[in-house]
């Protein structure tokens, strides 16, 4: 164990509460550093950016919406790679790609490369245009897809890690594996082909941000744990 390691550690175990966001880092906390399961408290994190209502979402586009600085960290190549499976297919289908300042990639058929968007108005704009999101990348928790969710945006994600955890397979949106560019193309043309599709787990999606990944449940989740603190308990 390094030293670093060893100091997080000690700082972890002698935490009276440890509140993690995802299932996968309160497991980390008890397996990896030996904390006690009853002072770790899975209570997730909420959404900074969400549509107030979805009265005037549409999904009769064939957009899909990508967002993220990392693009190859976050598997944008093989978003790249299943797109030209999409496209064969459904010649009108659109890429949008947000994050990286400068193409990642050769000009391809149907993909446009927006760059970097700091407007959170923008921003929002983009996922209201869109038909789904999709991003497989393994991420500490994973914020883009409640934003996405929670601007009616069916996911298409990794079947691992917090992202699951997140996104609902066939309810709010499609999983797949890891590294597997045909999965993602499924899964991209089942939404892309069926708007009808898309709009029920997009509208389910915004339902589940709204129930369970705002601040305030957030901070329903803890009150109690800091509650019993204050009472020495």
């Amino acid at each position: 164990m390094t030293d670093w390691m060893r100091l997080e550690r000690d700082v972890y175990q002698g935490a009276a509460r440890l509140f993690p966001w995802s299932d996968f880092t309160a497991r980390s906390l008890i397996e990896d550093y030996g904390c006690d399961p009853a002072r770790v408290v899975r209570v997730g994190a909420g959404t900074n950016l969400m549509a107030p209502t979805l009265e005037h979402k549409r999904y009769d586009t064939q957009v899909a919406l990508f967002v993220g600085f990392d693009f190859e960290r976050k598997g944008g190549l093989d978003v790249l790679r299943a797109f030209q499976e999409v496209r064969g297919q459904l010649p009108e289908a659109e890429l949008w790609i947000v994050g990286p300042r400068l193409p990642k990639a050769p000009p391809q058929p149907g993909v446009r490369w927006i760059g970097r968007v700091s407007d959170r108005a923008a921003l929002a704009d983009l996922y209201a245009q869109a038909r789904l999101f999709v991003m497989p990348s393994f991420e500490p928790w994973g914020h883009v897809f409640c934003e996405a969710m929670g601007h009616g945006l069916p996911c298409v994600a990794l079947n691992v890690g917090p992202a699951s955890e997140i996104v609902q397979q066939g309810r709010t949106g499609l999983l797949v594996e890891q590294g597997s560019p045909p999965a993602l193309a499924a899964a991209m043309l089942r939404l892309l082909r069926d708007p009808g599709l898309a709009e029920e787990l997009g509208h389910h999606a915004y339902e589940r941000v709204r129930e369970q990944f705002t601040w305030e449940r957030v901070v329903d989740r803890m009150l109690p744990h800091l509650q019993g603190m204050a009472q020495g308990q």
